[in-house]
């Protein structure tokens, strides 16, 4: 899952990816809008804690979940950010 919030965080976007049994990746899946809505209220209360404690605020949450149940969450930073970035499609 990753999540990017906007520098003013008026705007965040959401997106799934997933790995199928036969390695492809998969997009667009959403899980129900319950923990949707969970998953969006937790990574934007996690930004502003962030921008809160006076630490740098991140663009962009990745979080990778195995099939083992290990995980891990990378941060990404953007000095660069420009109006309309949040909409166009990560790569």
């Amino acid at each position: 899952m990753r999540t990017r919030i906007a520098p003013l965080g008026n705007v965040s976007s959401l997106q799934f990816t997933f790995r199928l049994a036969d390695g492809r990746i998969g997009t667009g899946i959403e899980p129900v809008r319950e923990a949707e809505r969970l998953l969006d209220d937790a990574t934007f209360a996690h930004w502003r804690l962030t921008q809160d404690l006076g630490l740098p605020r991140w663009y962009m949450m990745t979080v990778r979940l195995e099939r083992s149940g290990k995980y891990s969450v990378d941060f990404e930073y953007r000095d660069d950010y420009q109006e309309g970035d949040i909409m166009k499609p990560l790569e």
